[in-house]
């Protein structure tokens, strides 16, 4: 029953080389309990190349204890029996043209193995393939009751700022997918939906910093992947987790999940459930001075805000698998979540500009309810294994929200008036996306293989904007000059053909990756028909090659160079020229006609490994970007809203430079110490402009460079009883942003984890000494403006969790009365038994 598991390892086998096509020999056997005498089921078996200890095959045991290895040339090999929590063996074999049966093998119980598997499996791993690194967390202390936006900050290379937003290797223009695909995650969303999902649905994250051909070019600084959860062992398992979270100063919130898996052999199936509780204070300032052309304050307007954010959601997914020959799979699945948001957030604001008001309050509380979910549906079939095969998938996803928010101001003026005003700002937002994409492998030699594809993406967004305007609720009407409905449609059609090869110890990979893009905007305005108003359009193709080339020294030290154009399309709210005028002190409005911003990139990676659980990487690279979508802010004369306001917008600007290090090492110290230490090294360069946003207003951005860095460390003790403590420190240094840069911030992380057998408690502080905040200073045309954020603080997490079913291997007994029959199960051979 378990054929699927050979054959799914012989597969890696075929892959790294180890076989011709007209291979006939073959080794088999059963592998039994030396104690029990009672046969054992999911035993690894691999078989070596002897002398070069060169993996060439290899396979896990059925329900019956029995493995079969075919398609081996003549030769000299050794096979390995390893199961966790028993002592491996090996045995050096000679296989002809036949199958060669080594009949029944015994193997021993390590007692000390057992001990410690459970504190082993709480590490968090990380491995290096040729175009990503792949950090597994599924057992993180880190991850327990947290979310998916949480796991990302303890990511090596990866930033989350105090509003959700993601930046990877300083770089906020990053793809951010969930299983390989966008899933419907755009840079609008992406931070309301990864908070809600729960951590403990992720099994490893992908950081693709240069993608190949195969990838979308989308993401200027790469792509992070996000792969959930789904386990293939045979039978039926899962777990519960349940706990609180205490963020500093807010009411305490609840989480809870729980995750069922069944696997056969020709069906898989896997459903899980999750609850989580958001509550947090936040703190912001703004304090801005309106300067003259030598830097004398002219007057000044500072604003305090407190709020408070309360939010749930209920987090669903599903799927299944059906295989009904070796050669063909079906599977569907798809995840969705059903959340709520709350958020009051008064204001401060105090100013001495002409004309202006000299003190005010503003009261902001919005409710959001969000409805979305992605489902696909995926079909492969196999000509040759995995060597030669095609894969389909398509998928929709659907990410809306709908809600309002309600904003009460009162102001005072220098003459002893006072004005009130009462606005509220309904909002349903509705995007969809389809996708579709076919996907040609054949590896047509051992050492060649070629791959080539389709996708095709659409994408729709909807999403009016109504405001009622007055001096109280109960007179407040559609304020005409607030309304706007927006529309953006946005078609993208790639292909892409890879080539790939191995000459001794040199590799090398090329690729060519095309992509349309077709896109409209509509933005209307109260009265404006839909069918009268014109649509702003706009299309461009590109060309996208990639090259990665890999030179391995030694088995342990491996080079690696690699060449990539991306590019990162404008977004919905980028795109909308309405001028939003609710906060009459920060006026904001985007931009049709803003373009592409496209970026070459070249990296070069040494990467050494050593048997005693340590790994170096070691990264250099170089990213030059041109027309840069940048956001820009300026003061405007606005005689109607009482003077001089800020005003923001986007616009193609400028090149910009970016040369950096990257050093990632992981160590196992002592047997009881796991390292991970990161340090991150950027050197960043952007070219100065000068433009005219409207009518004499002119923009000069000055020339600016920076050399920032960041360091995390994350260690792990592992101790005697299933115990394990984790440690995380983070530092980020000084760093540009648009008109300015960012203060210098650091936090440190705790957790400790007691296991129980198959219950576990699970305790982990974040921010320990409640000092990770965001300070901005930033500068243009006749201001200078300082803004800090601090969201939350201190969070205290604690979470049980409770595993059942076979979630370790465990020994079956046999079918039959007697193990003698074993030369039933195939053809003859000749036999070594113990």
């Amino acid at each position: 029953m378990k054929k699927l598991f050979c054959m799914t390892l012989m597969i890696l086998g075929m892959m790294s080389m180890a076989f011709a096509a007209d291979a006939k020999g073959g080794i088999r056997g059963i592998v039994i309990d030396a104690s029990s005498r009672e046969a054992l089921e999911f035993v690894n078996v691999a078989v070596r190349e002897a002398g070069s200890d060169e993996f060439k095959s290899g396979c896990a045991t059925d329900i019956e204890g029995r493995f079969l290895v075919e398609n081996l040339k003549a030769g000299n090999y050794k096979v390995v029996i390893s199961f966790v929590g028993y002592k491996s063996i090996e045995r050096n074999v000679k296989v002809d043209n036949e199958v060669l049966n080594m009949g029944r093998i015994f193997i021993e119980e390590d007692a000390q193995q057992m001990r410690e598997v459970q504190v082993t499996a709480q590490q968090s791993t990380m491995k290096f393939e040729i175009d990503k690194k792949v950090f597994n967390v599924g057992t993180d202390i880190a991850s327990k009751g947290a979310s998916a936006t949480d796991i990302l900050e303890n990511i090596p290379s990866i930033e989350v700022d105090q509003e959700g937003a993601i930046s990877l290797r300083g770089s906020s223009s990053v793809n951010v997918w969930i299983n390989g695909k966008a899933s419907g995650l755009t840079a609008e969303n992406r931070g309301d939906i990864l908070e809600q999902m729960p951590a403990e649905n992720i099994e490893r994250v992908e950081i693709i910093t240069n993608p190949g051909a195969k990838y979308s070019a989308e993401g200027t600084a790469g792509i992070i992947n996000i792969i959930l959860k789904e386990n293939a062992r045979a039978g039926y398992y899962g777990s519960v987790q349940g706990g609180f979270n205490h963020h500093n100063g807010a009411p305490l919130a609840w989480n809870g999940s729980a995750n069922i898996n069944y696997n056969s052999g020709k069906f898989d199936f896997y459903a899980s459930m999750g609850y989580r509780q958001r509550n947090h204070i936040r703190l912001v300032s703004v304090d801005r001075n309106n300067i003259d052309e030598n830097g004398n304050v002219l007057s000044y307007l500072n604003q305090a805000s407190e709020g408070l954010g309360k939010g749930e959601n209920l987090f669903a997914r599903a799927g299944m698998s059906y295989r009904p020959t070796k050669k063909d799979e079906f599977s569907i699945g798809g995840f969705g979540m059903l959340g709520s948001s709350y958020n009051n957030s008064p204001s401060l604001y105090e100013s001495n500009m002409p004309g202006n008001f000299v003190s005010s309050e503003r009261i902001a509380n919005s409710n959001t309810e969000m409805l979305g979910g992605n489902v696909e549906f995926n079909y492969i079939h196999k000509f040759n294994g995995d060597d030669h095969k095609i894969d389909l998938l398509a998928a929709y996803n659907t990410f809306g929200h709908e809600g309002e928010s309600i904003f009460e101001q009162t102001s005072i003026y220098a003459n002893g008036d006072t004005t009130r005003s009462y606005q509220r700002q309904p909002s349903d937002v509705s995007p969809q996306n389809f996708d579709i994409q076919l996907d040609y492998t054949n590896k047509i030699s051992e050492t060649q293989k070629v791959e080539a594809g389709y996708k095709g993406s659409i994408s729709r967004e909807s999403s009016p904007t109504r405001t009622f305007s007055g001096l109280t609720a109960e007179d407040a009407k559609e304020d005409t000059k607030l309304y706007n409905d927006f529309t953006y449609n946005q078609d993208v059609h790639a292909l892409y053909l890879s080539y790939s090869s191995q000459i001794d110890n040199f590799g090398y990979q090329l690729g060519l990756r095309g992509e349309y893009t077709y896109f409209e905007t509509q933005s209307l305005g109260y009265g404006q028909d839909a069918a009268s108003t014109p649509w702003y359009k706009n299309d461009y193709f590109g060309l996208f090659p990639t090259v990665f080339l890999t030179y391995r020294l030694t088995e342990s030290d491996e080079l690696q160079l690699n060449y990539t154009r991306r590019l990162q399309r404008p977004w919905g709210g980028q795109l909308n020229p309405f001028v939003n005028i609710t906060d009459s002190s920060n006026i904001s409005y985007g931009n049709p006609q803003l373009l592409p911003q496209y970026a070459n990139a070249y990296e070069f990676n040494y990467i050494k490994t050593w048997k005693e659980s340590q790994t170096l990487s070691i990264s250099a690279y170089y990213r030059s970007t041109e027309d840069m979508v940048q956001h820009i802010s300026y003061l405007d004369a606005t005689p109607e809203l009482g003077g001089k306001v800020m005003k923001s917008t986007y616009f193609n600007i400028g090149e910009s430079r970016s040369i950096g290090g990257e050093i990632v090492s992981k160590n196992r110290l002592f047997k009881l110490l796991d390292l991970t230490s990161t340090l991150n090294m950027l050197y960043y360069e952007l070219d100065g402009y000068e433009f005219t946003p409207v009518e004499g207003t002119t923009i000069e951005g000055k020339p600016e460079s920076n050399f920032t860095w960041n360091a995390r460390v994350i260690g792990n003790v592992l101790l005697p009883k299933e115990w394990s403590i984790q440690l995380r420190g983070d530092y980020r240094a000084k760093s540009l942003v648009a008109q300015g840069f960012r203060y210098p911030s650091w936090r440190v992380d705790w957790g400790v984890r007691k296991g129980f057998g198959d219950l576990s408690v699970s305790l982990n502080v974040r921010d320990i000494f409640n000092k990770f905040v965001h300070i901005n200073h930033t500068e243009g045309s006749g201001f200078s403006q300082e803004a800090f954020h601090w969201h939350g603080g201190r969070r205290i997490n604690m979470t049980v969790s409770y595993s059942f079913g076979n979630m370790k291997p465990k020994p079956h007994k046999h079918r039959h009365s007697e193990v003698s029959d074993y030369d039933s199960y195939s053809g003859g051979g000749h036999s070594h038994e113990e």
